[in-house]
């Protein structure tokens, strides 16, 4: 199934991104970008699109890729973004090293790169930091803690990388919108304060996570608007308390090894459009109140052990086995 992903974005200082300043004046921190970007430029081995050919001269504000805004506080322009999604650049690319040296970073955007190396302390210093998009690199070892040192995060993707073990329980406690940790290689089981979150948009899919659901997942009532497990390996029957989601739109359970019934409490979402437990241990009765749910759109229930069918209109995909 393909794994729903809405980007939720917030500029608290990048007023307006403007990919190219021909005259910007005194830039911050000038040659200490410009240093780090020509040691970037020479560890980059393939670069179809031809981004680092603009990176010559003294502002970095015409690099292909950087985004340059006014420092709130220096009434001076500086370095706000960074935009290297789909580049596919090749080579050692060390985030971190690149990163730590652009103090006035607020995004940094590299998916699908080849990017890798260990994130260390420090990323606290980035005053103005607020997203970061890492996934499809080639980021590897544990789950990086030390990207939770950047405490203005609202928009975290780790998606797509080969790191493992298990994840901290810190990273539930971390305030955030959006938290994509989807297709790693993490496994051992969700920690128990996972509804601490205040994400709205959450996916842990595809990875190796094992045991059950916790019931803590009910506190996350006022702000979980989309949750997906599918793909893991959990276990045991759903905790009533998912029906205390009453703002969830998404919830996806799909491809997993979880039983039991569904509990009735599920009728209490009312916001719920799409609902995936294929691909499970389900049994029993299929409660009537997920019938009556007022926004259902797409409910997917096959290949469990349901003892009848349940709602004939279009909207609801359902196949007893």
């Amino acid at each position: 199934m393909f794994v729903h992903v809405r980007r939720y974005i917030i500029l608290p200082f990048v007023s307006c991104l403007a990919s190219q300043i021909t005259n910007p004046g005194p830039l911050a921190n000038r040659a200490r970008i410009l240093a780090i970007t020509q040691e970037l430029k020479r560890n980059i081995t393939f670069d179809p699109q031809n981004y680092t050919r603009t990176w010559v001269g003294n502002n970095y504000c015409l690099f292909k890729g950087f985004l340059c805004d006014t420092v709130p506080d220096r009434n001076i322009t500086g370095l706000a973004g960074i935009d290297f999604n789909g580049v596919r650049f090749g080579g050692n690319l060390n985030f971190y090293r690149f990163i730590v040296n652009l103090p006035d970073i607020a995004i940094f955007h590299a998916n699908s790169n080849n990017f890798s190396g260990v994130i260390n302390q420090g990323l606290n210093g980035l005053r103005y930091f607020y997203e970061i998009d890492l996934s499809n690199n080639k980021f590897m070892g544990g789950f990086p803690s030390n990207v939770l040192g950047a405490t203005n995060l609202t928009f975290v993707d780790l998606r797509f990388n080969k790191y493992l073990g298990s994840v901290p329980r810190s990273l539930f406690n971390f305030d955030t919108d959006v938290l994509f940790i989807n297709n790693n290689v993490f496994f051992q089981t969700i920690p128990s304060n996972f509804g601490n979150t205040p994400a709205l948009y959450l996916t842990l899919a595809n990875n190796n996570f094992t045991g059950t659901i916790p019931r803590s997942i009910g506190a996350a009532w006022e702000t979980m608007t989309e949750v997906l497990f599918l793909g893991n390996k959990l276990s045991g029957c759903l905790p009533f308390e998912i029906g205390y989601l009453n703002r969830t739109t998404v919830f996806d359970v799909g491809s997993n090894r979880l039983t039991g019934p569904i509990p009735q409490s599920f009728g209490c979402m009312a916001r719920l459009q799409l609902l995936n437990m294929a691909h499970n241990r389900f049994y029993g009765h299929i409660p009537e109140v997920l019938c009556r749910l007022p926004n259902a759109f797409n409910f997917t229930l096959s290949n469990n052990y349901f003892t009848q069918d349940l709602c004939t209109g279009e909207h609801v995909q359902h196949h007893s086995v």
